[in-house]
């Protein structure tokens, strides 16, 4: 029971030591500007909606993003001019990125085959074929959950499938020899 603990433990450290700081920028109040590159950008007026399609890349602040397709929902705050929002950086409702999804910053790497991030609600959900991956730490699951200011996340599996961790220890005393190099 202790050591399923101690697993539980290391597992959310490694998953939220790594998605806070990606997905948490609003509340750092990040100015740094994301680009995005793609085969095509549409844009719908009169549904808020802006999709990039064909190889996305995605990058801001050390992340990068690459999808399928990636559709950018804004509120609906200016009837008068609803595609204002691609020009003057409108509110974001949620963003969804579909197809072969990765998430790469520094050393840490998510898969799987959708991830929607709901701005307001400050929550990420990733699904499909799910894992994520810090060196040889690997974390499987069907559902990700990341609720970002509460700092907690969740893996979940359906229809008798389970939640895989395979975690690897730090060797203290390799670690105390390299010091001394």
């Amino acid at each position: 029971m202790m050591k399923k603990k101690i697993i539980v433990i290391v597992t959310m450290f490694i998953v939220l030591g790594w998605t806070y700081p990606m997905y948490g920028q609003k509340t750092q109040g990040t100015d740094e500007p994301v680009t995005i590159s793609a085969d095509r950008l549409d844009v719908y007026e009169g549904k808020n909606l802006v999709v990039f399609s064909g190889n996305v890349d995605a990058s801001q602040k050390g992340i990068h993003m690459t999808s399928d397709t990636l559709k950018v929902y804004y509120q609906d705050n200016d009837s008068a001019g609803k595609t204002r929002a691609v020009v003057k950086g409108g509110k974001v409702d949620r963003i969804v990125a579909k197809g072969n999804v990765v998430v790469v910053q520094a050393e840490k790497r998510m898969t799987g085959d959708e991830a929607v991030y709901y701005y307001d609600e400050e929550k990420i959900v990733v699904t499909g074929k799910t894992k994520i991956q810090e060196g040889k730490n690997i974390i499987t699951g069907g559902t990700i959950t990341f609720f970002i200011d509460e700092k907690k996340g969740t893996v979940e599996c359906s229809n008798n499938a389970r939640v895989k961790a395979t975690i690897y220890p730090k060797n203290k005393v390799q670690e105390g020899n390299e010091s001394l190099r």
